[in-house]
């Protein structure tokens, strides 16, 4: 059994970023086809602690070829954890073989799922017909996320037209430019309205956990929004534009904009499904689309699976017999 932590999966992507994005089409399309199932995702609230939970997420893997992996993705969302100087989330992806149970490894999941978030997000953005190299990129909140969207743009298109970011804190958005800058990316630090106003994908990548974006401010023009954060957009806005998501049923259960807006009437027969969306021809409208994520975690299984490959072959990460 292989232990890899963050320094390794890093080290990893980092080395093979190509193996990301045929990850996610093809977890996608078995997905769709019915081969591998995400299944129902668990709750775990720590009693007396409204901020506090656990959340368990299995899949299993499969190709038109047979299983490939089955695991579990396990996160501890602590949100009291920002004042006391430590990260809010924590996540450990179990891996195991299907033909005996036998585990193959444990890592830590937070880098995999940011590579695999960004990657699903242009994959939606593809579908209808929005390309980086046709206009602006705007990008709100200048963390870990947006760290992740950078790379893969930088990873999956030759061409970029141009970048704006912005960030609350703005020596973040200014590093992050800074570094975009040394890869060859035009980009500029902006104002949020700036970029709402601008942009051609507009990715938000904060960490808001109610909405803060007047409706008003919003684009009603054709523009991609890659709603990553989940939780920045009034409920009100998304009756105006084309919805898309992973998995109608998930998102539907959750406390965020999407969700609600579900809950207060919005036509969930309406939204579309990404999977399904990668089967047929690329859609043209002249609506803006948002695109609002839950996080399937097949994704993260199939893409550690690969991440476990590449570790077995290079003697990455530490091996543990853990029958002791």
């Amino acid at each position: 059994m292989k232990l890899l932590n963050r320094s390794a999966i890093s080290k990893i992507l980092s080395d093979s970023p190509e193996i990301v994005r045929p990850s996610v089409i093809e977890t996608y399309e078995s997905l769709h086809r019915g081969v591998s199932i995400s299944a129902k995702t668990t709750f775990l609230a720590i009693p007396k602690d409204s901020l506090a939970r656990f959340v368990s997420l299995p899949a299993h893997v499969a190709s038109a070829k047979g299983p490939i992996a089955a695991g579990a993705k396990w996160v501890s969302n602590f949100r009291d954890n920002v004042a006391r100087g430590l990260p809010p989330l924590n996540t450990l992806l179990l891996l195991s073989e299907t033909d005996t149970g036998a585990p193959l490894a444990c890592m830590e999941g937070s880098e995999l799922n940011l590579r695999r978030t960004a990657a699903s997000a242009f994959l939606v953005a593809e579908r209808f017909n929005f390309d980086p190299k046709d206009g602006p990129i705007g990008i709100v909140g200048a963390g870990a996320l947006a760290e992740a969207f950078c790379a893969e743009l930088i990873q999956t298109y030759s061409s970029v037209h141009s970048v704006q970011v912005s960030d609350i804190l703005p020596d973040r958005a200014t590093d992050l430019v800074g570094r975009l800058l040394d890869n060859g990316v035009k980009a500029t630090v902006e104002t949020t309205k700036q970029i709402l106003q601008n942009a051609s994908i507009i990715i938000l990548c904060t960490s808001a956990e109610s909405p803060w974006i007047d409706v008003e401010m919003m684009p009603t023009d054709r523009r991609m929004i890659l709603h990553i954060s989940a939780d920045d957009l009034p409920s009100e806005y998304f009756s105006r534009v084309i919805n898309v998501t992973d998995r109608v049923t998930d998102v539907a259960s959750l406390p965020v904009s999407l969700g609600r807006a579900i809950a207060e009437g919005l036509d969930s027969t309406e939204i579309l499904e990404l999977p399904a969306l990668l089967e047929g021809e690329p859609i043209s409208t002249s609506r803006p689309v948002v695109f609002s994520p839950f996080g399937l975690s097949v994704l993260d299984i199939a893409l550690a699976e690969r991440v476990f490959r590449i570790a077995e072959s290079t003697g990455a990460g530490i091996a543990w017999d853990h029958r002791g």
